[in-house]
């Protein structure tokens, strides 16, 4: 299970501290006290940062616990959808449970997170990889144009032909509400668009945070000067952090 983005952004902040250290070991005698100071005041700033950081696990934790909920109320949305055509009592009760779910998923959908879980292949990798997965809204209403496809399925492969006008009907009218619905979903789409961008902001923040704190051992430059940096950045970051999210990424 991944981690989510305050608790990633915490072990860069403890890991450049430990990286503070680390130079201090390569660096030969002569130098180390004149290092050590730095390494001092360096380390205890990172650390009091990466334990601020820290108490962020808690929106980490709710911001599973949102997922978690979206995922399986889609998920069931999903099947009622794949199985509306599974046989008479699927096409009569599916639909309506369908549309039942979707009020539901609204709520959890527009509850605002305030965090993530980490995408190591996006941080952590030097080519930046795409954010994998679709918008939840855009998700929702392919689930119910797909729903009107299996309607129309059912009612084609009806072997009994006194039951097709009747069943023709149902589906008529389970299409419209159907489409109605998909219809509002996809006019939610552009939020879509804003929490991919919102998205992609958390993850560029751990990716920085986790970019920098490789750099402190390298050099002596970079000693001297990527600590401070990141700790001028950190309230940048958490200000970043906190930009809320409608809508989540989803692969159901």
């Amino acid at each position: 299970m991944n981690t989510g983005v305050f608790t990633h952004i915490a072990h860069s902040y403890f890991k450049a501290a430990g990286n503070s250290w680390l130079y201090l070991r390569r660096v030969a005698w002569a130098l180390k006290p004149i290092i050590l100071p730095l390494v001092l005041v360096y380390s205890l700033i990172l650390l009091a940062i990466g334990l601020i950081f820290s108490l962020g696990i808690i929106l980490d934790w709710l911001g599973k616990l949102t997922d978690a909920c979206r995922r399986f109320i889609l998920g069931m949305m999903k099947n009622q959808s794949d199985y509306i055509d599974d046989g008479l009592f699927s096409f009569l009760f599916r639909p309506i449970f369908l549309v039942a779910l979707s009020p539901l998923l609204i709520v959890f959908l527009l509850v605002p997170k305030l965090s993530s879980d980490s995408m190591d292949s996006f941080i952590t990798n030097e080519s930046s990889g795409t954010l994998d997965g679709s918008g939840a809204f855009k998700m929702v209403n392919g689930i119910f144009f797909h729903a009107v496809r299996r309607l129309y399925n059912y009612v084609a492969d009806t072997a009994y032909l006194l039951l097709k006008p009747i069943t023709a009907a149902v589906a008529i009218v389970y299409s419209l509400v159907l489409l109605a619905l998909g219809f509002c979903f996809a006019l939610l789409i552009p939020l879509d668009w804003l929490s991919h961008f919102v998205e992609f902001i958390r993850q560029s923040t751990a990716r920085a945070a986790y970019r920098l704190q490789q750099c402190v051992p390298r050099s002596f430059i970079e000693f001297v000067f990527v600590p401070p940096l990141l700790i001028v950045l950190a309230p940048l970051f958490l200000v970043l952090l906190i930009i809320p999210k409608i809508t989540s990424q989803m692969v159901v």
